[in-house]
C-alpha cells in the first residue's frame, strides 16, 4: 500500500494505491458498516462512542432533528432544506465533542470511512439532494437512517431508545 498527498492550491487529496494480491486487481470486500441513529440531544456521547467501538464495525451515525425550536417556512422545499441545515449543524457540534469523529457528506466519503472502518457522522444535504429517490422531507427522522442503510446495504440499524418503524425497515433495528 502507497500513500500519495498532492496539495493543490489549499485542498489536499489523499491517493492511496494497494495492490492485490497476485495482481488480479481484485476489489476488496466491502464492509458492511452499522447505522447508529440518534435523535434529539445526544449527552451521553462518550457512553455511546464506547458501545459503538466495542462492535468493531464502521459506523455512520446518522442524526434526527435537534430538540430545538425550528424556523418554519412557507414551503416544503425550503422546510426540508432547513430541516438538513439543522442536521448538519448538530453533525458539526457532535463530531466537535470526539476527536475520533468526521464529519462526511458525499458517498464516496462514506464509502472510504466505511472501507478504513471509521466512525462518522453523515450530514445528509449532499447525498439525499444528489441522488435521485431520497427522502425529500424528514417527517419521519428515523426513515432518513432507514434509507441509508438501505443504500449501504448496512447490517443493521442501531438506536438508542425504542423506536416506531421496524417494520419498515428490510435491516434489523435494535438497541445499542
Amino acid at each position: 500500500q502507497t500513500l500519495e498527498k498532492v496539495d493543490l492550491a489549499g485542498l489536499t487529496i489523499e491517493v492511496v494505491r494497494e495492490r492485490g494480491s497476485g495482481g488480479q486487481g481484485q476489489a476488496p470486500a466491502t464492509a458492511r458498516p452499522v447505522i447508529a441513529y440518534f435523535s434529539g440531544t445526544v449527552p451521553d456521547l462518550g457512553r455511546r462512542m464506547q458501545k459503538l467501538v466495542a462492535m468493531g464495525k464502521p459506523v455512520v451515525i446518522v442524526l434526527g432533528l435537534p430538540d430545538l425550536p425550528r424556523p418554519k417556512a412557507s414551503s416544503d422545499a425550503a422546510q426540508f432544506r432547513i430541516d438538513l441545515l439543522l442536521i448538519e449543524q448538530a453533525a458539526w457540534s457532535l463530531a466537535s465533542r470526539d476527536k475520533r469523529l468526521s464529519v462526511v457528506s458525499s458517498r464516496t466519503e462514506i464509502d472510504w470511512a466505511v472501507r478504513q472502518g471509521a466512525i462518522i457522522v453523515w450530514a445528509p444535504s449532499k447525498l439525499l439532494t444528489d441522488t435521485p429517490g431520497a427522502p425529500e422531507s424528514l417527517q419521519d427522522d428515523l426513515g432518513l437512517a432507514i434509507w441509508l442503510a438501505d443504500q449501504l446495504d448496512a447490517e443493521r440499524i442501531v438506536t438508542h431508545g425504542t423506536v416506531a418503524g421496524q417494520a419498515e425497515s428490510r435491516v434489523p433495528i435494535g438497541p445499542l
